[in-house]
């Protein structure tokens, strides 16, 4: 998808957000990262382990993404998109809530070979 093509996603505590956090990140990141990460700055789980939790995660995305337009994201898509890295590369469970109130509380340790 084109830079600059945005998606709105109203983001609602309580519903599966699964499609709606992909859509916000193929419309957001994937034209650097792709949907694999393999494009731009690769996004594999060893880079999304070392936040060490999604609060950390998403204070990063926040502040400092998109890259050619930082800060120009709704808290609501972070979150989507936060809960979509963490959902794709295996750190959570499928289906697991990623929002303001479930942040503190998904921490996880930085990668290492073994894992």
């Amino acid at each position: 998808m084109a830079a600059g093509l945005g998606a709105f996603v109203m983001f609602m505590p309580g519903r599966d957000d699964t499609a709606d956090s992909e859509l916000v990140y193929q419309a957001r990141c994937a034209y650097c990262h792709d949907l694999d990460g393999t494009i731009g700055v690769k996004l594999d789980e060893r880079v999304i382990r070392s936040y060490g939790s999604a609060r950390r995660l998403f204070n990063y995305l926040r502040i400092a993404m998109p890259y050619d337009a930082p800060r120009t994201m709704t808290d609501s898509d972070i979150w989507l998109t936060t809960g979509y890295l963490l959902r794709s590369r295996g750190i959570v469970p499928p289906g697991t809530r990623v929002h303001e109130g479930t942040a503190d509380e998904i921490t996880f340790q930085p990668w290492s070979p073994g894992d």
